[in-house]
């Protein structure tokens, strides 16, 4: 997809909302704000299509979003439907499990939905933002690269991922340093997967690495690593990912019949709806990976990324039809209300799959149950909550079933 069309005078007058990063949280929610008929301003500092370290797989949560905001059938048209995953433990234990995902390059998905923020009414300015601050009446002023002239705004929202240098000199960030790192290339080949592929080898634990067909004999392949710790900074992408595609069968036979398309790429994962200060500083909020919207254990993060966009465009639209300076305090609460308890089911999964032992345990169970392979796909869809699966009673259940 092509460059968005970029708008000019954007340094003019005072916009309702301004939103730093046009990834899918901010154009996720400059498209909702400026649908609401708030006169809004997106800005990014990359020409599109830019590429993105990602799995590319969106899961129902995302699908659902965008079903909500009416772009599915545009995603669909233009992405490759996957019916299911093959899931490997440490000692190599296969399970497979139905699940819908929609697989779609970052760089193509991030610049559809710029562009559809543009056709609800958004403008869009490439920009290198340098300061963010609240003035003395209560509005943010903004300085960017390219002009000595402020942008002025009453609300801002900065979804600029995993990079958190902007929120840290306002004061948000509890945690700088990420949850975890991740890695990916693409690779043409002649070998047939029709599964998103999930390998937990134990030195990829906690984390996993990944084989994610996009159709056409073009794959994904990765790899991902989580820690809470300064171990995050020594972590090897080109080791991991070597020791990956030498070692996993699958992994070996899709490069020995293909070729590697594109270099190694890394980034940093922010999970589990925490380091940063959600509750914001008055007119400013963080939203998406900033935040930490991304899921411990699975990775997925777009989804999330882009729900917490639509609350925090609601909170910005109502704090607007009051008078007086826009507060959006109340966007903490509504991110702990509506997420919260799916980030801890997730750490629950954490819990049981990052574990040598525990993850052979489950897999074996998934395998040689009908029942458990049926409540993963509901996970999976986001129909059931997963601490009723990864329990000892619910995995003792599973033996008749």
């Amino acid at each position: 997809m092509d460059q968005p069309a970029i708008s000019d005078g954007c340094c003019a007058g005072v916009w309702d909302a301004l939103i730093i990063g046009a990834g899918p949280a901010g154009s996720m929610a400059a498209r909702h704000l400026a649908a609401c008929g708030r006169r809004v301003l997106l800005l990014d500092r990359s020409r599109f299509p830019r590429e993105k370290v990602c799995g590319d797989a969106l899961a129902p949560d995302a699908l659902a979003v965008l079903q909500r905001a009416g772009l599915a059938e545009r995603v669909q048209r233009i992405g490759h439907g996957v019916d299911g995953l093959r899931v490997f433990s440490p000692s190599q234990i296969e399970a497979e499990i139905r699940g819908s995902f929609l697989m779609l390059r970052r760089r193509a998905l991030d610049a559809l939905l710029a562009q559809a923020a543009i056709e609800a009414g958004a403008s869009f300015r490439l920009a290198e933002v340098r300061t963010l601050e609240i003035d003395s009446g209560g509005q943010v002023t903004c300085g960017v690269a390219e002009t000595e002239r402020p942008i002025r705004a009453r609300a801002a929202l900065v979804a600029t991922g995993a990079n958190v240098c902007l929120i840290d000199r306002l004061g948000l960030v509890a945690r700088r340093q990420a949850s975890g790192i991740a890695a990916r290339c693409y690779v043409r080949s002649a070998l047939q997967l029709d599964h998103l592929v999930f390998s937990f080898e134990r030195s990829a634990l906690p984390g996993y690495r990944w084989i994610f067909p996009l159709g056409q004999g073009l794959y994904n392949v990765g790899c991902i690593s989580f820690a809470r710790t300064k171990a995050v900074r020594s972590t090897n992408l080109s080791r991991m990912f070597s020791k990956f595609t030498g070692g996993f069968p699958l992994a070996s036979e899709l490069i020995r019949r293909g070729e590697v398309l594109t270099p190694l790429r890394g980034a940093r994962v922010r999970t589990g709806l925490t380091g940063a200060e959600l509750a914001g500083r008055g007119p400013i909020v963080a939203i998406g990976e900033s935040i930490g919207s991304t899921f411990p254990v699975s990775g997925e993060g777009v989804g999330n990324a882009m729900e917490s966009a639509v609350l925090a465009a609601d909170v910005i639209h109502e704090a607007l039809s009051c008078p007086g300076a826009c507060d959006l305090q109340s966007f903490a609460t509504r991110i702990t209300t509506t997420m919260r308890q799916r980030f801890r089911s997730y750490e629950s999964i954490e819990r049981w799959m990052c574990k040598p032992r525990l993850n052979d345990f489950v897999l074996g169970r998934v395998a040689k149950s009908r029942m458990l392979r049926q409540a993963f796909s509901r996970i999976i869809n986001d129909q059931i909550d997963p601490r009723s699966v990864f329990s000892y009673r619910a995995l003792w259940r599973s033996l008749w079933g």
